[in-house]
């Protein structure tokens, strides 16, 4: 953490705090001991024995130093702006406050059920939530459960997510995420230094930076393919998508061709794309005239967890 209470009872910044004073936590009140030298970014830290609900997590020089880069970006905020401010109600700490926004910069690996239930906590009290990724995530061709959860969409955007690079002092917004139905992504990038921008107007004005576009070469799949390579290994999902083929007297590889097409849904709904078309052309079928609302309850039978807290689920639906 890189604030602590002095003697006084008076909020200190690690960086600007004395060896050899008495300094404690926020959270729990009890005593702390300052971290500073060469090769660290100065901060406090619990004694190991110490058990704090509040300020439990451990924090990586990256995580720190991404902290002190984005409360300097929001030095020049007319709204109140709080490093580390624990909510009670909550009982969970943002890495920054600025009015109603929590800013969450996540550098480590954290549990997804953890992650909703933080995510679903502030929104739940009507704060929005805004989640920044550290240099460990994005860097592969597809996307953890993780990665895919701290996802947002708008019009504007698309699906999109952020992410910042300490090193070179940048803000990422990947835009426009798709997925194949293998699960290799592809997506667009804009780009801002930080503090050259209000940050709170970066996040809320959809703005795309159009000549800082890069586009990432789509993987092409064929569905019918993947699909044969799948029931092969007896993939449990698609196994069951077969099943509900079987009790329809169909085969999952014997489908309409456009049923095995590329769909822009594949990154929420994965295989159940192709569930969901044979329903609809099932609805056709015995209808000739398919009525939206008997499918979309047809479908909701054989719906899956919803893993985007962010993105509502009726939108995609």
């Amino acid at each position: 953490m890189l604030l602590a209470m002095n003697e006084y009872n008076k909020c200190c910044f690690a960086k600007h705090a004395e060896k050899g004073k008495k300094y404690y936590c926020r959270g729990c009140r009890k005593r702390v001991i300052l971290k500073m030298g060469k090769k660290k970014c100065a901060h406090f830290a619990h004694q190991k024995s110490d058990n704090c609900s509040v300020f439990s997590e451990r924090e990586s020089k990256e995580h720190l130093q991404l902290k002190e880069c984005f409360m300097d970006w929001l030095g020049q905020s007319v709204e109140p702006v709080f490093l580390e401010a624990y909510l009670p109600r909550l009982r969970q700490r943002p890495d920054i406050l600025l009015a109603n926004l929590a800013i969450e910069i996540q550098c480590s690996r954290l549990s997804h059920q953890r992650f909703i239930e933080r995510t679903q906590n502030y929104l739940n009290n009507s704060y929005q939530v805004w989640w920044i990724l550290g240099n460990s995530f994005l860097g592969q061709s597809q996307f953890s459960l993780i990665e895919k959860s701290c996802c947002y969409y708008n019009r504007k955007r698309g699906v999109h997510c952020w992410k910042a690079d300490l090193k070179k002092q940048k803000l990422y917004l990947y835009h426009h995420i798709t997925e194949t139905v293998s699960g290799h992504i592809s997506f667009c990038s804009s780009c801002w230094t930080f503090s050259s921008r209000d940050l709170k107007e970066i996040f809320t004005s959809n703005e795309i930076k159009m000549n800082q576009m890069k586009k990432i070469e789509k993987v092409s799949e064929d569905g019918k393919k993947w699909l044969t390579r799948q029931l092969i290994h007896k993939q449990k999902n698609t196994v069951s998508i077969q099943e509900q083929c079987y009790l329809r007297h169909k085969h999952l590889l014997h489908l309409s061709s456009w049923i095995y097409q590329k769909s822009r849904f594949f990154f929420y709904l994965q295989e159940q794309v192709f569930l969901y078309r044979m329903l609809y052309e099932e609805a056709l079928e015995n209808q000739k005239v398919p009525d939206f609302n008997s499918w979309l309850c047809q479908i909701k039978e054989h719906k899956r967890e919803w893993l985007f807290p962010m993105i509502d689920e009726e939108m995609v639906y």
